[in-house]
């Protein structure tokens, strides 16, 4: 799943060790400026949310309230994702 592997890559930009090179580098790289802030966090809860409760169903969602927070942080990591895109946009051409 594509969320998974951007909170892969803003987890793994993240770390502090040396990258082994190859790819895991290039990820470090183009990913550092987004893990330095909270989207990292912001990707994994709502990656949580949807795979406890949307595709594998490993728990019913019954709670108006957890649904509805849930899908609040849905609407933030996507807002934040949306801001981060048109920031990349920008750096890409200047």
């Amino acid at each position: 799943m594509p969320t998974g592997v951007l909170r892969f890559c803003l987890e793994y930009a993240s770390k502090d060790e040396a990258a082994p090179g190859g790819v895991l580098t290039v990820v470090r790289e183009r990913f550092a400026d987004l893990a330095a802030g909270d989207l990292g966090e912001l990707v994994g809860a709502a990656y949580d949310f949807r795979n406890n409760f949307i595709p594998h169903a490993k728990q019913e969602l019954t709670d108006r309230t957890q649904a509805e927070n849930g899908l609040k942080q849905w609407v933030v990591a996507i807002r934040a994702l949306h801001e981060a895109a048109g920031h990349q946009a920008v750096a890409d051409v200047v």
